[in-house]
C-alpha cells in the first residue's frame, strides 16, 4: 500500500498534468466563478449557474451552449468552469476551436508529438471539454466534419461540453463554395440538433451590456 505522504504527491502529480493538458490560456488566473459579475441579470445569473453544474459534473446540465456578441462574459464561464473542474480532481481540456482545428492538422505529421488519432480521442473522451469561439475557423468541409465527429461523440456519451460561439446556430458553419450549399445547411442543422436536443442541453442567448470584473 502507498502511504499517505506518496498518495499525496500522485495527487498532486495527477493534478499538474491535469492542468498541463487542460491547455487554459495564459494569465486567465483571475478567470474564476467567484469573479463574474451578473449585474443582476437573469440572464448572466442563469448562465453561471449552468456553467457551475456542467463542472460540477451534474446531469441536469450536460451540454451548456453560450451565444453571443464578443465581451459579453462567455469565455470566461468556460475558463471558470475547466478551473473548478480541475480544482475537484477531473480532467478537463479547452480549446479554441480554430487552434484545434491546426492541432489536429498538424497530427498527421509523422514527427508530431501526438498524433491524430490521440488528439481527437481526447476530445472525444475528456471528462469535460470546452470549446470556445465555434463558428470563427475558415469554413471548410474537413473542418466541419472534425467538429462534427467530437460533438457527436460526446453526445452520444453525455459528456460535460461547453461550447461559446458569437454565430447563430443555424449559421454555425461558413463555406465559400456556393456548390457546398447544401453540405453547410446540413452540418448547421446536424449539430445544432445535438446542442439542444436532449433535456440535459442548455442553449443561452447572453444579451447583455459588455462584461467586466471585479
Amino acid at each position: 500500500m502507498r502511504c499517505l505522504c506518496k498518495k499525496d504527491s500522485d495527487e498532486q502529480g495527477r493534478q499538474t498534468q491535469f492542468i498541463r493538458l487542460c491547455h487554459l490560456p495564459t494569465k486567465t488566473e483571475h478567470k474564476t466563478f467567484e469573479k463574474f459579475l451578473t449585474y443582476g441579470d437573469e440572464i448572466l445569473e442563469e448562465a453561471l449557474a449552468s456553467a457551475i453544474k456542467v463542472s460540477d459534473g451534474s446531469p441536469d446540465t450536460v451540454f451548456l451552449t453560450l451565444l453571443g456578441e464578443s465581451d459579453k462574459g462567455k469565455s470566461h464561464l468556460a475558463i471558470a468552469a475547466c478551473r473548478r473542474h480541475l480544482e475537484q480532481g477531473h480532467a478537463a481540456s479547452y480549446v479554441n476551436v480554430p487552434a484545434m482545428l491546426q492541432e489536429l492538422r498538424e497530427g498527421y505529421d509523422k514527427e508530431a508529438q501526438y498524433s491524430y488519432s490521440s488528439i481527437l480521442t481526447l476530445y472525444k473522451r475528456v471528462g469535460l471539454l470546452v470549446l470556445d469561439d465555434l463558428g470563427t475557423e475558415k469554413g471548410s468541409e474537413w473542418g466541419a466534419e472534425q467538429i462534427q465527429s467530437i460533438i457527436d461523440a460526446r453526445y452520444d456519451n453525455a459528456l460535460h461540453t461547453i461550447v461559446t460561439t458569437n454565430r447563430p446556430l443555424d449559421d454555425l458553419f461558413k463555406y465559400e463554395d456556393n456548390r457546398r450549399e447544401h453540405w453547410r445547411d446540413l452540418a448547421n442543422m446536424r449539430v445544432r440538433s445535438r446542442l439542444e436536443r436532449e433535456s440535459w442541453c442548455k442553449v443561452l442567448v447572453l444579451d447583455c451590456k459588455e462584461h467586466m470584473m471585479r
